[in-house]
């Protein structure tokens, strides 16, 4: 926690956000108040120093008309929402009909000294150990430092899960205080590529088509594989619980490799990645998609998908496919997680016989759907539709209504389904998005009704099939004024 004298000046937006600045807090977000502070930005509802302005504003405090939820239900207030933070993750049970919910700390101190400190505990020590093997960084006296910023350190913890919702493993990562890091002196290029969603689903639908094998392998710590550029020296925070001393004398780490947090470890881990995979083992790197590669040895072919640290195949044979794997783990620490089930919070699951890919949300609506409706979705009989015929009426907001901060970060996460495997709520979210620069009780109305409704088709899934393909194309050619020779799949 940085101290007073760190925080930025106090700023008067005229009414229309909370004042920042004041001592350092922990950020809490409660039913009632409001009290945010992630590196020491702050709201906090008894400072404000303004007057509630007339025209459009946050809701603040206050404002919020929250109801009091009990203390077993989900906390996630709506400040917490647009912090990013997770105070929890509901997992399912084996038994497959009930859940658990387990505390997410914050803090080093919080995962020590809280629930399931040996869990924690074991996930720091495996996170220090891989460090160590990879010789990320070298401990020096702090005096040669001197004159350079040091970077601060931080540990985060997160709790990973299965493709059915159970419990996979604890998570520690020990990432570097990027924001404290100077342009030019502690970086140059920070820019990288991550696979997009619709080259993604692209290799899925092909996969169907042509019966292409579908697997994955994720590539453990892969940020610090990349090395500090040349004639940057980067000095950062020893890890909390691993200090270390000389004589006495304070040590700092001069870092060797990338590590998470820095601002340019995934250009520079990218840097690594395609220089291997181009210029040593021979893939070819799409000029459409720079995440996309392809590598071919006679009449095997093999498509590539990189998505930071998840790699996703697309293999003539699995022969040819465990060929290429060997090579890569040769170069990097990999796990070959075999079939691909599991990729950006999406199930997949493919049937070769049948030639179809089934792509799946559920796990992800379910807990978005849980942050709007802590109890349940309601209940109703009749139809289930994501809108209704009055969506496309909604008027931006008047004079005197007020923003509700939900709205933007709930129109955010339909994209995501959207992009991925929902189409059908496709129409309701380009409404709603129409108004992101403010959206009011009048349109949560319409937002809760979309989620309401993914609650109730949680289980609705894409199914891609080669024999879609030919009804597909001639729907295509009825309905429109195309050529034929675009829609044959082997051009």
């Amino acid at each position: 926690q940085p101290d007073a004298g760190n925080n930025p000046p106090a700023l008067n937006h005229g009414g229309d956000a909370a004042r920042f600045g004041g001592p350092s807090r922990n950020l809490r977000a409660r039913a009632g108040t409001v009290d945010y502070d992630p590196q020491a930005w702050r709201f906090d509802s008894s400072t404000t120093g303004v007057d509630k302005p007339t025209t459009t504003a946050y809701l603040i405090s206050s404002d919020l008309d929250l109801e009091k939820t009990p203390e077993d239900q989900y906390e996630g207030d709506v400040i917490a929402m647009i912090a990013g933070r997770k105070d929890s993750k509901v997992v399912n049970n084996p038994d497959g009909t009930t859940t658990t919910k387990i505390a997410i700390p914050h803090t080093y101190d919080e995962a020590m000294k809280g629930e399931n400190a040996k869990e924690w505990g074991e996930a720091i020590q495996s996170e220090i150990d891989a460090h160590i093997e990879n010789g990320t960084w070298k401990l020096v006296p702090i005096s040669e430092a001197k004159g350079k910023k040091i970077v601060g350190s931080t540990w985060t913890f997160d709790i990973k899960r299965g493709e059915d919702g159970t419990l996979a493993r604890y998570k520690a990562r020990f990432c570097a205080q990027g924001f404290s890091q100077l342009e030019g002196v502690d970086f140059i290029t920070t820019y990288s590529n991550t696979i997009h969603h619709n080259t993604l689903r692209m290799i899925l639908a092909v996969a169907a088509l042509r019966g292409l094998h579908l697997s994955g392998a994720d590539v453990k710590t892969a940020y610090l594989y990349g090395f500090i550029e040349e004639g940057i020296k980067v000095y950062m925070r020893q890890p909390r619980g691993y200090e270390k001393y000389q004589d006495g004398v304070p040590m700092t780490c001069q870092l060797v490799r990338s590590i998470y947090g820095l601002r340019q470890s995934g250009a520079r881990w990218e840097a690594r990645l395609v220089k291997f995979l181009v210029s040593k083992m021979g893939f070819e790197r799409s000029q459409c998609d720079p995440c996309l590669y392809k590598i071919k040895k006679g009449n095997d072919y093999l498509w590539l998908c990189v998505y930071v640290d998840d790699l996703t195949f697309a293999s003539t044979t699995k022969e040819f496919r465990n060929h290429i794997f060997k090579i890569i783990q040769e170069e990097f620490n990999i796990t070959d997680t075999g079939n691909l089930t599991w990729i950006l919070n999406t199930n997949i699951s493919q049937d070769l016989e049948k030639g179809n890919v089934t792509v799946s949300q559920k796990v992800y609506i379910e807990d978005t759907v849980r942050i709007f409706f802590p109890s349940g979705v309601p209940k109703v009989t009749g139809r289930t539709v994501p809108c209704d015929p009055s969506i496309s009426d909604l008027a931006p907001l008047a004079t005197g209504e007020m923003i509700d901060p939900r709205y933007r970060s709930g129109v955010g996460k339909l994209v995501w389904l959207v992009a991925i495997s929902r189409p059908d709520v496709a129409y309701a979210h380009s409404m709603l998005a129409r108004h992101n620069q403010g959206g009011g009780e009048r349109h949560m109305q319409h937002l809760m009704k979309a989620f309401a409704y993914l609650g109730r088709t949680s289980h609705y899934k894409l199914t891609y099939g080669k024999d879609n393909f030919p009804t597909m194309c001639k729907f295509i050619e009825s309905h429109g004024d195309f050529r034929t020779i675009v829609l044959d799949p082997e051009t």
